[in-house]
């Protein structure tokens, strides 16, 4: 049976979603997550109503994030991928999603990241929880801002300075979506100093929790962009010798007939590499991000020209 969600496959629904966002877990948050602090900061406090709106966009800030959060910490592995199986629906499988995952179009953490409910502070940290070993609440009591302490050299403090406060207005803001989106609520006193904390603490909260997931999933990664094109460069550098040795491997057991071929093929898997890496590093022209970029690239064409090779090194050995 095809699961449905009225005439709409589960399958389109997640690439739907995919097309509309950057698919960059950090790049989401703080596109949306800049704009409501702009566009609060910017208020009009006579217009009262409008004030019912910002805890609705701070909740939809913290449902899609914490879904790319999940989908993240799935699709990098071990040990998350199976501390997600509580979270695993088989009942919403269906062969379709079977189809795309073996086909690739979609990963195990989309499918699973779709299910669980996120409408209330209980639930993120019941995921996290979960899905990171840990209290996440204890977790982030501690952190704080690397680019603050070892770029700008201000001394070390946490991003959530009172996490019994914070915890408090982020819940505040769950309700206060909960009850503007489903009541008229006309009897209700929309406090702005409330809604301020609200965004205040929603804020902190974020920031927290997106400095603790990045550095559990790269721990003391680069932060200035030409730390990141070392770094990224060195990651290519060890993809090179690696398919450099197994390439090896591979020549000593073929015959000459077959060397001449494989030589052939690589010499047009490189040339392929090559325009394909420059491609898109065009994207980038100028910018200080482009040896990123194409590093990075270069990097995932060799992964996968190992993986293609690994394949043919495993066949001839079984011949």
């Amino acid at each position: 049976m095809t699961l449905l969600r009225g005439n709409r496959k589960v399958v389109d629904e997640i690439l739907e979603v995919r097309s509309r966002c950057f698919g960059l877990r950090e790049v989401e948050l703080f596109a949306r997550l800049s704009a409501i602090e702009i566009a609060y900061k910017h208020f009009n406090p006579i217009i009262t109503e409008l004030l019912r709106y910002f805890p609705i966009a701070l909740v939809a800030c913290m449902e899609s994030y914490f879904r790319l959060v999940i989908k993240d910490l799935i699709d990098s592995g071990e040990p998350y991928l199976s501390n997600s199986s509580g979270l695993l629906r088989t009942d919403r499988f269906d062969f379709d999603i079977l189809k795309a995952l073996h086909g690739q179009k979609i990963t195990i953490g989309d499918v699973i990241s779709r299910y669980p409910p996120i409408s209330n502070l209980g639930h993120i940290m019941q995921l996290m929880d979960g899905l990171m070993g840990c209290d996440f609440r204890e977790k982030l009591r501690n952190v704080h801002d690397r680019w603050e302490v070892e770029i700008e050299e201000r001394p070390k403090q946490s991003i959530i300075r009172d996490v019994h406060e914070t915890f408090r207005y982020v819940e505040r803001s769950f309700q206060l979506r909960h009850i503007f989106c489903h009541e008229a609520a006309i009897e209700i006193d929309v406090n702005k100093e409330e809604i301020d904390k609200c965004v205040h603490h929603t804020s902190l909260f974020l920031k927290a929790s997106n400095e603790l997931v990045w550095e559990t999933l790269f721990p003391n990664a680069p932060l200035t962009q030409a730390d990141m094109n070392i770094a990224s460069y060195e990651d290519y550098r060890k993809e090179q010798e690696d398919l450099a040795l197994l390439l090896k491997k591979v020549t000593e057991v073929l015959s000459s007939k077959q060397k001449e071929k494989f030589h052939e093929a690589n010499e047009a898997w490189r040339k392929f590499v090559e325009a394909s890496v420059e491609v898109e590093g065009l994207a980038y022209e100028g910018g200080s991000i482009r040896p990123t970029i194409e590093n990075g690239a270069a990097a995932q064409f060799t992964r996968e020209r190992k993986e293609q090779v690994e394949k043919l090194f495993a066949s001839l050995n079984e011949l």
